[in-house]
């Protein structure tokens, strides 16, 4: 049985997504040398899955060098219209000046705003299994 409890970042995502709605923004969690990122594992509900989603988290880094490409922004927000989390991601070529490649999508858990920081790891890992690699690629070869 899994058990959530509240942590030092609760406050902050229960205010943040309550009033997301009306900011039209979502919760970049890689501004400030991945602050947030960083914050969010340590809080996880698991120890284990937190370091899993760092490993992951950062083999997606690597693989985003290796093909000259930046994550410019990964953040999470709350769609009231779905009653869920949302998430999306910018990546940008280094080497091509084609258009921004975005990556938008929905997390089917639905968890009060409280318990986002306990279950961030798990989030960002189902994030990252179904990164699309192959378009990636793409962008990288500037299509």
């Amino acid at each position: 049985m899994l058990v959530l409890g509240k942590t030092k970042s609760s406050q902050l995502c229960k205010e943040f997504f309550s009033n997301q709605a009306t900011q039209n923004k979502g919760l970049n969690i890689i501004f400030n040398n991945y602050l947030l990122l960083n914050q969010f594992l340590s809080e996880s509900h698991s120890e284990e899955l937190s370091s899993l989603a760092r490993k992951e988290f950062d083999d997606f880094k690597k693989s985003m060098k290796n093909m000259d490409l930046k994550l410019l922004h990964l953040s999470f927000g709350y769609s009231e219209q779905h009653q869920k989390f949302t998430f999306s991601y910018i990546i940008r070529s280094k080497k091509h000046n084609n258009p921004d490649f975005r990556v938008d999508g929905l997390i089917p858990a639905q968890i009060p705003f409280v318990f986002f920081p306990s279950m961030f790891a798990s989030f960002l890992l189902d994030i990252l299994k179904e990164v699309p690699y192959d378009q990636l690629i793409e962008v990288s070869k500037g299509n």
